[in-house]
This record gives structure tokens, sequence and C-alpha cells, in this order.
């Protein structure tokens, strides 16, 4: 949550960074995109909208905390400031769950409701914000469970916050030994029981079908000695449909966990356990020689799985030859007019013919760079969808000469979904599944 915002560039950096470029820089300019520093609060408003207007989650963030802490020359907005952290959480921000969780926690601009604070706080720990596990911590500790609030700090501290640190002292210098007990409780549940790494470990119990002798209770009881015991002879009988069943309940519980609270620490506890598993099966099927078994498709049975092999719908015609596209992602696109034309006729028509103009509309080719690049952001000023994935292609592939920015070509991609393409959808499932200028997500 301590971090440097750029509104020219919309990059986060640390504090540390920026102080030792301002103090060393005799010029003020941005250390990293090097624009000219922001002198007003006015310039940095306006480049701060600009960022939000092009869904730029942490400029929401940013603004939000504006509004807040009634810098920028604003007036004090605690609605105001909520509304835009809702709005960064949408576009994806994780630290904008910790300011919305605090804000319910200590009803800032909104009625006070604990639930709802757990919940965002809880999303905010889950992405790795330590100020966030450390409230969460403290919420534990002031209603008297110390081990779910040391369990926290002790996650936090390892992570080298400072903060959780002197609380788990403090904690320990006042009560020596309830600090003792909560480790010692900590570290038992911890300890899973029957589970090893092992492939070779022999399971008390080896049947099928067992899952279905006992209640979700019985499942995730004793540290999920049952859940795990039904996991592994799963495994090693080789029963997908058993351990699909489990990942089910699995996905049940966490998400019962997250609604409804989580007073015991176990969310923590059987995401720990699930990795494990997951080791243990890769190590088993290895020693046996054989493949993992496919996880379990969340579309399956639903109406995404019916469209997906539903017959194929036919692509569009092009305006010229009036033939079908050769694919959907091969066309060529006229930013004069905003007519797909197929490659085939784009080549007949600048091979046959002596002037350079648009074959659709006739209008004078575009000759450079700048020229195409001002038609398009024409184009997309008028919400079109196919420009915004022309330009996105550009930034993706360093043309039109244009830096190579995945970001900003992903960003493209999504307004042109929301503009209604169904070709931006492929390139937005190759990014995620490359992990070209996003985090991989299968």
């Amino acid at each position: 949550t301590c971090f440097a915002y750029q509104p020219c560039c919309g990059k986060i950096l640390c504090i540390d960074c920026m102080r030792a470029h301002y103090e060393s820089s005799p010029n003020c300019l941005c250390p990293f995109c090097r624009a000219p520093a922001i002198v007003t609060d006015d310039e940095r408003f306006i480049l701060l909208q600009k960022r939000i207007n092009a869904n730029d989650g942490d400029a929401c963030l940013e603004m939000g905390r504006h509004y807040r802490t009634e810098s920028l020359g604003l007036k004090q907005d605690y609605e105001k400031a909520l509304e835009l952290f809702h709005q960064a959480v949408e576009l994806g921000s994780i630290v904008a769950h910790h300011f919305i969780g605090v804000s319910y926690l200590l009803g800032i601009g909104v009625k006070g409701d604990k639930k709802k604070s757990l919940h965002h706080l809880r999303l905010a720990a889950i992405g790795g914000v330590l100020e966030s596990r450390y409230a969460l911590a403290a919420q534990a500790y002031n209603s008297g469970n110390l081990q779910l609030a040391l369990k926290h700090l002790s996650i936090s501290a390892k992570a080298g916050h400072d903060e959780s640190m002197k609380l788990m002292r403090g904690i320990r210098s006042k009560y020596p030994k309830e600090f003792e007990k909560a480790l010692r409780a900590i570290k038992k549940t911890s300890e899973t029981p029957a589970l090893s790494l092992d492939p070779g470990v022999e399971l008390k119990e080896n049947r099928v079908g067992i899952v279905d002798e006992w209640s979700d209770e019985e499942l995730f009881s004793n540290g999920g000695e049952k859940f795990v015991l039904g996991f592994q002879n799963a495994i090693k009988n080789g029963n997908v449909t058993e351990r699909a069943k489990l990942q089910k309940k699995y996905k049940e519980k966490i998400d019962h966990l997250m609604k409804e609270g989580d007073d015991e620490g176990q969310l923590q506890h059987l995401q720990d356990q699930m990795r494990t598993l997951n080791e243990f099966a890769a190590a088993w099927m290895g020693r046996e020689g054989l493949s993992l078994p496919a996880e379990q498709d969340p579309f399956v049975g639903t109406l995404i799985d019916d469209e997906l092999f539903a017959p194929t719908p036919p692509r569009p015609d092009c305006p010229i030859c009036f033939l079908a596209m050769p694919s959907w992602t091969c066309f060529a696109y006229q930013p004069c007019c905003g007519k797909i034309l197929c490659v085939d006729c784009m080549h007949a028509h600048y091979k046959s013919s002596s002037g350079c103009c648009c074959p659709f509309c006739r209008a004078p080719a575009t000759v450079t760079n700048d020229e195409r690049f001002k038609l398009l952001q024409k184009r997309i000023n008028l919400n079109d969808g196919y420009a915004c994935l022309e330009l996105g292609r550009h930034y993706r592939t360093e043309s039109l000469g244009l830096k190579l920015d995945y970001g900003k070509a992903l960003e493209l991609f999504h307004q042109a979904v929301e503009l209604g393409s169904i070709v931006a959808h492929h390139f937005i499932g190759v990014a995620y599944l490359l992990a070209i200028g996003v985090k991989g997500d299968k």
C-alpha cells in the first residue's frame, strides 16, 4: 500500500526509487518514462482522469486515496473514494480490496460491516497485501482468537512486515503461556494427518467409493484427515470421478469460508493441504509412469459448453468479392471506411491499380504510420471494435512505428470485446495462455 503512482505512464514505483531519483536528478522528469514532472494539482488530476478513462485500476485507486486524504486540492469525499476503490477492484486491483475492507471495518464513508470487511481483507491478504493480513490478525487478537491472530502474524512477519513483528513480540511479552500454547496448536493443525509426499506410502483404507460415506462435516474435521485420505485413495485407484467430487467439495468449502467467515483459520490450512496433495499426485503418477488426470472443466454442462460445441457460425463476407474471409484472424482493416477486406482482394487491387487508394471507398491510401495511427484513433473514438483490435495488434507486433506494449494491446483487445468483437477474444485468450503482457491464467 506504500507506492508512488505515475499518471504520465501508469507505472507504480517504490518510494525509495522516487526519492533517490529526485535527489540525484537536476531536471524533474518521471524516473520511468522521462515525461516532465507534474507541477500543479490540476495537471495531476487531469492525467489521473485520463488514466481512469483508459480503465487503469491503479489510477482509480490513486484518485480514491486523494479523495480520502483530502489531497490534490480535492475536498474530502469518502463515498467518492469508496466508489473509485470498487471501480479499481473491477479492473483487477488487489490493493483496492484492502482499502474497501478498512472502510467497512472503521465505517469510513459507509456503514460499518464486519462481514464485508473480512471478505475484502481476506481477498487482499490472499493477493499478498501484508497490511490486510495484519488487519485480520489485529481483529482476531481483539476478539480473543490468539491462535488465528498468530497464524496471520507469522505469515506477514515472515514476509518482512515490521508491524506484525512488533505485535508478535508484544503478545509474547504480555501472554507468554498463551503464546506458546497457540504456537503449538498452529504447528499441530499444520501437520496434516495421513499426508505424505512419499508415493510409496500405504493408506489405512484403500477402497473405491469411500468419499460417499462421509458428510462434508466429517470430511473436513480433524484437520481434514478424511479429505486427505479420500484424495489419496482417488489418486492411487486412478478414480478420476472421485477425485473430481473431492475437488468440488473443496471448492464449495473454500467458498463457504470466504462468505461466512473463517474464525479458526481453516482457509489457509485447506489451501496448503491442496497444494501438498497435488504434489503427492504428481509424485505418485510419476512413480507409476502415468499422466495426471485432466482437471474438471468448469464449463462442462453449462451454456458456454453447449455453445462451444454448437455449429460454427459462418465467417464474415468480404464486401468486395462477397466470399467468406479465409480466416477470422487474417484480414485487412481499412481505417478510412472501417471495412474489413480479404487479403486476396487487397493484393489483387494493389497489384492492378496504378494509384494507391482504398479498394472499397476509394479514399487515398494512408502513406505514413502517423496518418494510419490518426485514422485508427478516429475510428476508436467512434466505438469501432475492429479499430481497437487493429491498433492492439500494432502495439503487440511493434508495427506502425509504435513501441512494443503488451499491456496497451491487451487493454485495446478488451475494449474491442466490449464493442462486440469476437476475434478479440482469441487474442485475449492467447495472451493469458502464453502470459503475454499479463500473468498466465489457464
